[in-house]
């Protein structure tokens, strides 16, 4: 019964990097959550982004936490009035104010939400196997990788799986958008 409504939608693909770059390497009560799911009591630090991934194989991992979960698992309605991109966040503005008077503020570098703050290493290294302690020891020197340094065919392939109906709708809404890293044909 909304008179508008509206979702912003995250290529997957960055939406589960930037969770494991910021929640996991940055050190966020996440990881506690994400070992307690788990239900083990490894070292964090040990973890890969790989493993990250490949342990969200299970449905219960799957849905254990919002940062990771499938965003179709939060749509209300079947349809939303519009559809805006995260990675062009800045779209949003203009049609915010003027269909619902909302005025966004976008406070991510306020309160240092995210990667951005960081100098991202553009190297040909993959880290997608680099255990969390090596990227922390990165972050404490101000850098991290580029998020698309952690995926490589495998990873890509196992994420297109798993979060399939993401990336349908991501694509059906932001045609001509690319997914991060660029799906292989």
């Amino acid at each position: 019964r909304a008179k508008y409504s509206f979702v912003f939608l995250r290529c997957p693909f960055a939406r589960l990097a930037s969770c494991f770059l910021d929640k996991f390497v940055g050190g966020s009560p996440e990881t506690e959550k994400y070992l307690n799911a788990l239900g083990t009591r490894m070292d964090i630090g040990d973890l890969t982004f790989r493993g990250f991934c490949l342990s969200l194989g299970s449905p219960q991992m799957l849905s254990a936490n919002i940062h990771w979960a499938p965003q179709v698992n939060f749509l209300v309605y079947d349809t939303y009035d519009d559809y805006f991109c995260l990675e062009r966040f800045g779209d949003a503005i203009v049609p915010l104010r003027e269909k619902a008077g909302l005025e966004i503020i976008d406070a991510r570098s306020a309160t240092r939400h995210g990667i951005d703050q960081l100098r991202r290493l553009d190297s040909p290294e993959m880290y997608g196997d680099a255990a969390i302690t090596k990227l922390r020891a990165l972050r404490a020197s101000g850098k991290t990788p580029d998020p698309q340094a952690l995926y490589d065919a495998d990873l890509v392939g196992f994420v297109g799986e798993t979060y399939a109906e993401d990336i349908a709708l991501y694509n059906a809404r932001f045609p001509g958008q690319s997914l991060f890293p660029t799906q292989p044909a």
